[in-house]
């Protein structure tokens, strides 16, 4: 294969032999005053020994060296003789090709290596460690025993023996540490104390295994004028109670104050459909069993709603009140004119309009017939069983906690407390964090610059423990700009990807500022930390070639080399207390940190707070949700007798000898308001399209469908 030179590379090529030739003749030319010069004044000191040794014999007075040894400038064109200069020339001419043309091989060399963009050092990589300096710069210093004089909270990163370097800018962190590595003391409690010092003090959110954290820093945060709300989920009776039911019954009412052609429950249905699948979402199983299952409890939440609305208990409705609905509408059976069975909650939903909520969410689950849809409703009922707890019960059954305050004036410290052996009530916490999350949004999109006035600091501690967010990765991107700032805390990669799957997690990790690894197992996070890291580039030399060799460079040569600043067994070995700190757009930190235990601040166990739940009882919390009469209802026997009264084409029929079809009349009126109203108005193209809909529906049957037609047509 034969490659076309170009005419600059031609013309580089003669540039550079002529540089070579000049070179060549350059180094020919010293070489050749170098040896004159030597030969010279090698003659002028023998012939200065020999006088000196004459003199010595003959005890006469020694010369000095200076008259033999002064400068002559011929000594550097002519050697002495009766050496001829033709053979000094020839000399000059073989050294300056043997050792001459290796020296202009080494500056070439030279002169290229200084011409690159780069150092040799930086070839493989130009991480290092921050220098103090450099930490000074990028945090802000505070003294340790004036951290009261912190403008504004955030999260302590790193320390020397007089300061700690606090990041308090607003950006979401990522703490990597396994069990029982000092997350809690290492970072979650410093971060606690710093905010409640600072002086434009934040909000925090912390969700709290075993509530350890609450315990270390009450007393604090008291003493720092802090509002202190605590949601207990390990032990509903010691904490206050928070209905998970609260903004979607406030999002309602709001709702139905309006105008009924100007109401808008999109909000409220994306709520429910929200909670409904926090509910119900299982991952290892097949979707069509939790989607269902959010499908009928979104269905009963609506249909609730509107009961509660009507019959002015609206705000005692609670997902207790959800489950007792269920499992009482959901297994009564009856059995209809046609010979149908049904379930109370069949009929109840049927009886809704066609353009209701409640229905349309109903109508996916009420497809599926027998074992299917028994599997659907033991499916829901499992996941409603967490509130058959007492305690939990009476906790959802009441709200005390406004997370608008989140935000106000008072400086507001929310502890959601997770029990370690309950899992299921993990998805409770998540439901939680989700929602006062909406709600901050929500406020901060009224404020001038859509930020909040106070900022909100989310530690979410063991958050891969729990169900997954809806949309983590859109929240952790928005909330920034919200003034809402997240610290997650896991245990490793591998964990995060196994509740994310693999595109969310590479979602979520973009939307982090800060990563800060305290110790993990896994040898994957360990590789990719290591890989975060980066790497610097050692230089190491080389030498081949007999000891003592001259100029023989080419056998002597400079490596470099990438190395990891730690290898991911040097992160698996650090030390007790020592954190690694990977920060956007700079060097990676070491650093040392002291436990929050040290400072020897007071614990307050929680029983000792004086926060409980109001002892009320069962009524308190179970809303009614039997109507005497509902547009969204079923109609008792009476009523329906009453309003089928009403209608003309009731008057016509009961004149009739046909009864079968007055029946068929008087159950579809029963069934369903829509053809009830269509009659009342007399429009009757209407009625058969409803009629129509009920028999696609399964309401009413072929033959029903026709008998109804046949009463209307006549």
């Amino acid at each position: 294969m034969h490659f076309k030179i170009t005419t600059d590379e031609r013309k580089n090529r003669k540039r550079l032999y002529v540089l070579r030739a000049l070179g060549l003749v350059l180094f020919c030319a010293i070489l050749y005053l170098v040896l004159c010069v030597i030969l010279n004044y090698g003659v002028l000191l023998l012939e200065y020994l020999k006088i000196s040794g004459k003199s010595i014999f003959q005890n006469s007075d020694t010369q000095p060296l200076e008259n033999h040894w002064s400068f002559d400038p011929e000594y550097l064109v002519n050697p002495p003789r009766p050496i001829p200069v033709g053979l000094i020339l020839a000399i000059s001419v073989v050294l300056s090709f043997f050792w001459g043309w290796k020296i202009i091989k080494k500056t070439e060399r030279f002169w290229e290596t200084i011409a690159i963009d780069y150092r040799p050092d930086e070839i493989d990589g130009t991480s290092r460690w921050s220098t103090d300096k450099e930490i000074a710069q990028i945090l802000t210093p505070i003294e340790k025993a004036r951290l009261d004089t912190c403008e504004k909270s955030g999260l302590i990163l790193a320390e020397d023996a007089e300061r700690y370097y606090v990041d308090t800018s607003t950006v979401n962190t990522l703490v990597i540490g396994k069990t029982r590595s000092g997350k809690g003391q290492g970072f979650v409690l410093p971060s606690i104390r710093q905010a409640a010092l600072s002086i434009e003090k934040a909000s925090l959110v912390v969700v709290d295994p075993k509530g350890e954290n609450l315990e270390n820093t009450y007393a604090l945060l008291s003493s720092s004028g802090y509002r202190i709300w605590m949601i207990n989920y390990r032990n509903p009776m010691v904490g206050m109670g928070y209905n998970n039911l609260y903004a979607i019954i406030r999002e309602f009412k709001k709702q139905m104050v309006v105008e009924e052609f100007n109401r808008d429950f999109s909000k409220c249905a994306e709520m429910i459909s929200e909670l409904s699948y926090m509910h119900t979402m299982n991952a290892k199983s097949d979707p069509i069993w939790p989607e269902s299952a959010m499908a009928l409890l979104s269905a009963m939440i609506f249909y609730l709603l509107d009961v509660g609305f009507q019959n002015d208990e609206i705000d005692k409705l609670n997902m207790y009140t959800v489950k007792t609905f269920f499992l009482d509408k959901g297994t009564r059976e009856v059995k209809t004119p046609s010979g149908q069975t049904l379930t109370e909650l069949d009929l109840l939903m049927q009886a809704l309009p066609l353009e209701s909520h409640a229905r349309q969410f109903y109508a996916t689950s009420r497809f599926a017939e027998g074992e299917m849809r028994s599997s659907i409703n033991a499916t829901l009922s499992s996941n409603l069983a967490l509130y058959a707890d007492t305690g939990l019960a009476k906790m959802t059954g009441t709200t005390e906690v406004d997370f608008s305050g989140l935000s106000s004036d008072i400086p507001t410290a929310l502890f959601l407390i997770i029990p370690d052996d309950k899992k299921s009530r993990h998805k409770l916490v998540a439901i939680t964090i989700k929602q006062l999350y909406t709600e901050l949004v929500d406020l901060a999109m009224e404020q001038a610059r859509q930020r909040l006035p106070r900022r909100v600091m989310i530690i979410a501690d063991e958050i891969a423990q729990m169900p997954p967010f809806p949309n983590l990765d859109e929240m952790l991107s928005v909330s920034l700009g919200r003034n809402i700032m997240w610290s997650l805390y896991i245990q490793s990669f591998a964990q995060l990807n196994k509740v994310y799957g693999d595109n969310e997690t590479r979602i979520i990790r973009d939307a982090m500022t800060n990563f800060v690894y305290i110790l993990s197992s896994d040898p994957s996070t360990n590789k990719e930390f290591s890989d975060m890291l980066g790497s610097g580039t050692k230089q190491f030399m080389t030498h081949s070639g007999e000891h003592g060799s001259f100029l023989e460079s080419d056998n002597a040569q400079s490596h470099v080399k990438g190395r990891p600043l730690l290898l991911p067994d040097e992160l698996n070995r650090l030390k007790e207390w020592e954190i690694i700190i990977k920060i956007d757009r700079h060097f990676p930190i070491r650093t040392i940190r002291t436990p929050f235990y040290k400072l020897g601040l007071p614990v307050i166990p929680i029983n000792e707070m004086g926060i409980s739940l109001r002892d009320t009882s069962r009524e308190s919390y179970l809303m009614k949700y039997e109507v005497n009469r509902h547009r969204d209802a079923t109609i008792s026997d009476n009523e329906s007798t009453q309003q089928t009264a009403n209608h003309d084409l009731y008057k016509i029929m009961s004149t009739k000898e046909n009864q079968n079809e007055l029946g068929v009349l008087i159950k579809t009126i029963t069934l369903s308001p829509s053809f009830s109203a269509a009659l009342d108005a007399e429009n009757y193209e209407k009625a058969i399209l409803v009629a129509q809909e009920l028999n696609d529906f399964g309401t009413i049957n072929q033959e029903e469908f026709q008998s109804i037609c046949k009463i209307i047509a006549d």
